[in-house]
């Protein structure tokens, strides 16, 4: 094991002075063995025939060298490699055999036979050496990524298909090349990889270049194609390496990262589109598992949402701690139902041993709610659930409140009546100095929250306190608060490829628009953190990066495609990007904080407490008394008024839709 970690981590100009010294060694001995073999008995290599046995090796090296032998990385060696040797022992066998007649060597010295015997153990100590280190390799446990089948030789390659180059000549390259192989739909080409070592080899037949000469080879080679087999490259890494192809004629694809990987063979079905977390190149941080378990770990776990973006990654990230019971809680039938699919396969296949619930309802119904938290005990609430899509929000004011406003303040009084040790809000930036109804109902949601803390009051709004007197209840609450996560159902990101793929345009609502994302697994580990860093009545907000230009996203989705953006400047191009203005109730730029002065530090680097103002529970009694009685008579205008006297910074921009469906 020692001599194999030597031969791997040797420079290069050593493994070949290595190869071409046991190549000049085994092309003597086969020369000797082939003598031998014929004649039977002992052949002294410096006699009559001193000058075959010297000339034989320098000749046979000569012309491995014009093959490319030695350009070939004996780790990934194929077929390809393996027909490469069979050509250059081939010839240089029938130099030797012409240099041995135009010498006129007599039969009884030189038989014809040993020309044949000599061909067969060049063949034997050439090709099996290679094999034989290739197959130690494997064997050794170094590249446990590397399938050891057999592969279609180059010429099956030249039977058309899309042109292919390949983005990091690594393992996952290299087991790509021969799913590629296997597919017919695509012709591998040519390697890219920014190892100075592997520029200008050989793999499994195919040449490897630098990252300088990719604009070059792309017009050389006619590819169409960048599939990127970089698996273990870090978020910014990945940035970089995508960044430097953006601006190219190619559609670039990418292979899953090592944390999605489902199993250790990558195949064609594997490739996807570039992840737009690919562009933001976020970095990772390792998330801290004590907070991770503090809530989840043995309890019994309660999501409302359960079946939206992030509800659905906080039940998936929930089940990974082994929780007693977890209740998948939703208002859509179809969405739990795919939710409590995905956690039963996950609990089934990983042997959690978690008993899953799948619980039909809406935060709307308190009793439900209340009964539910009561019945199995539930110590930690996530509440998901809400109305989130700005416009739709915005023309549908009266359930916006009643879900919103009305389902949180429900969700939380049950929590706390039924004494459950932590409920989290899930709020968003949109909350803060909204513009639109669902910022502004998010807003009142996390006012309502705040002014139940502290209190010796858990009474339900509906019903008498719990044994009919007022108590005192433990539970503590907190909001985390948070951006747009990628790929959600309300993301501009499945929207623009949807657009893309359909020929365009792609529609942007204005060129000075700007958001912050994070992934959806980044997000719902952060609020389960977050949640574990309560101490009562916190408000949390995530460190979402820096702010995207949303028209410059859109740029580098249609170029990573492989088209070109059509614009004023190139009428040449593929895809117009459209401005449609902005929608009702939208911002130009999102914020987190009312006030940064009031944010401090947690000891998780990507999370802040926010000092937040909150208000009387008896003040909220009354604005809730009189939300209530504005909703029952669906009095749209002074509902307008309300949200304005009460949330801070609510400024809408535009009438209320919801206006002109009021009765007679």
């Amino acid at each position: 094991m020692v001599l194999v970690d030597r031969l791997i981590h040797a420079k290069r100009w050593q493994k070949r002075v290595a190869c071409v010294s046991f190549d000049l060694v085994a092309v003597f001995f086969s020369m000797w063995a082939a003598f031998y073999l014929r004649l039977g008995e002992w052949v002294d290599p410096f006699g009559q025939t001193a000058w075959l046995f010297l000339i034989a090796p320098v000749i046979s090296v000569l012309i491995f060298i014009r093959f490319g032998l030695y350009r070939a990385i004996l780790r990934y060696i194929g077929q390809d490699a393996l027909i490469t040797v069979l050509k250059s022992v081939t010839i240089s066998t029938l130099v030797i055999t012409l240099l041995i007649f135009w010498l006129k060597q007599p039969e009884d010295l030189v038989p014809r036979s040993v020309v044949i015997n000599f061909w067969m153990l060049s063949l034997l100590f050439i090709g099996g050496s290679r094999y034989g280190v290739r197959r130690l390799l494997s064997l050794s446990g170094i590249l446990q990524k590397i399938a050891v089948r057999p592969r279609r030789s180059s010429s099956l390659r030249q039977k058309g298909g899309i042109r292919v180059a390949i983005y990091g000549a690594g393992p996952a390259g290299f087991e790509l090349v021969g799913a590629l192989d296997r597919s017919r739909d695509f012709k591998a080409i040519a390697f890219i990889d920014s190892d100075p070592q592997l520029t200008r080899q050989v793999i499994g037949g195919l040449p490897v270049y630098s990252p300088d000469q990719v604009e070059e080879i792309i017009d050389i080679l006619g590819i169409s194609e960048i599939f990127l087999a970089l698996p273990g490259l870090s978020p910014i890494q990945r940035k970089v390496v995508v960044d430097k192809l953006e601006p190219l004629p190619v559609h670039v694809r990418s292979l899953p990262s090592l944390s999605q990987m489902t199993s250790k063979y990558y195949s064609v079905s594997d490739i996807r589109e570039v992840d737009v977390a690919d562009l933001l190149g976020r970095e990772q941080i390792e998330s801290k598992s004590e907070l991770l378990e503090k809530n989840l770990k043995g309890k019994v776990v309660l999501v409302t949402g359960a079946g939206g973006t992030i509800g659905s990654e906080i039940c998936h990230q929930a089940a990974l701690q082994r929780p007693k019971v977890l209740i998948l809680f939703d208002v859509s039938e179809y969405a739990l139902y795919k939710i409590e699919q995905k956690i039963s396969t996950l609990n089934d296949g990983s042997l959690l041993g978690i008993k899953v619930l799948a619980v039909l309802g809406s935060v709307q119904n308190c009793r439900r709610l209340k009964k539910i938290m009561k019945s199995y005990g539930v110590h930690t609430v996530y509440h998901a659930a809400a109305y989130k899509h700005v416009p739709i929000v915005e023309e549908n004011l009266l359930e916006g409140l009643r879900n919103n406003v009305l389902g949180t303040l429900y969700c939380a009084q049950a929590a706390l009546q039924c004494n459950a040790e932590q409920f989290v809000l899930i709020s968003t930036d949109k909350a803060v100095r909204p513009t639109n109804v669902m910022g502004a109902t998010k807003r009142l949601s996390e006012m309502l929250l705040l002014s139940l803390y502290g209190q010796d009051r858990v009474d339900n709004f509906y019903g008498e306190p719990p044994n009919g007197k007022s108590a005192k209840c433990s539970t503590k609450l907190s909001i985390v608060r948070f951006g747009n996560v990628l790929g959600s159902s309300g993301s501009v990101i499945p929207l623009f490829r949807k657009q893309i793929e359909s020929g365009g345009p792609v529609t942007v609502t204005d060129p000075r628009i700007t958001r912050y994302f994070m992934t959806i697994s980044e997000a719902a580990e952060l609020v389960i953190q977050a949640g574990a860093l309560s101490q009562n009545g916190d408000v949390f907000h995530l460190d979402m990066g820096e702010p995207v230009k949303i028209v410059e996203l859109a740029k580098k989705m249609v170029n990573l495609s492989g088209y070109k953006v059509k614009n004023g400047e190139d009428c040449d191009g593929d895809i117009e990007i459209v401005f449609t203005g902005l929608r009702n109730g939208e911002k130009l730029y999102e914020e987190l904080l009312v006030d940064r002065s009031k944010s401090q530090t947690t000891q998780h680097p990507m999370i802040y407490r926010v000092m937040e103002d909150s208000i009387s529970w008896e003040e909220s009694m009354h604005r809730l008394n009189e939300l209530e009685m504005l909703i029952f008579a669906a009095d749209y205008p002074r509902i307008r008024d309300y949200l304005i006297r009460y949330v801070d910074g609510y400024s809408p921009q535009c009438d209320l839709v919801d206006i002109l469906w009021k009765p007679e």
